[in-house]
């Protein structure tokens, strides 16, 4: 799945922080709480889209909370590996089962080759 130079080679389940929080909102339906003050993120998904695009969805807190969209290519602000969570785990709202998962899985899987020779995804702070 090839996006742009920039962003390098995007892969499905690679999370992706956008600029603006609200990006969302316009039409996510309400489960989606989207506040202009907290970071949103979204997981890349294996959907085609159109140029300059990115299929994506969105998660939410009940298993049957899960929708798709597209975001445009610069709205991208930050680009995380599923690799790259291991090692960001102290990071994570510790309120998100996800993180809680994550927590108690660490010394796991920082013992796993991640990375398989995967380069970096680049921080676009």
């Amino acid at each position: 799945m090839r996006v742009t130079a920039a962003l390098g080679e995007l892969q499905p389940h690679d999370l992706l922080r956008l600029y603006d929080p609200m990006l969302l909102s316009r039409s996510a339906p309400k489960w989606v709480q989207v506040s202009p003050t907290r970071s949103v993120w979204v997981v890349v998904r294996r959907a085609a889209a159109p140029d300059g695009r990115i299929s994506v969805g969105v998660r939410g807190m009940q298993r049957n909370q899960r929708w798709t969209t597209t975001v445009s290519v610069p709205d991208v602000a930050q680009i995380v590996t599923p690799e790259q969570l291991v090692y960001r785990i102290g990071q994570l709202r510790s309120e998100m089962p996800a993180a809680q998962a994550l927590v108690a899985l660490r010394g796991q899987l920082q013992r796993l080759p991640c990375g398989g020779g995967r380069p970096a995804a680049p921080d676009l702070n």
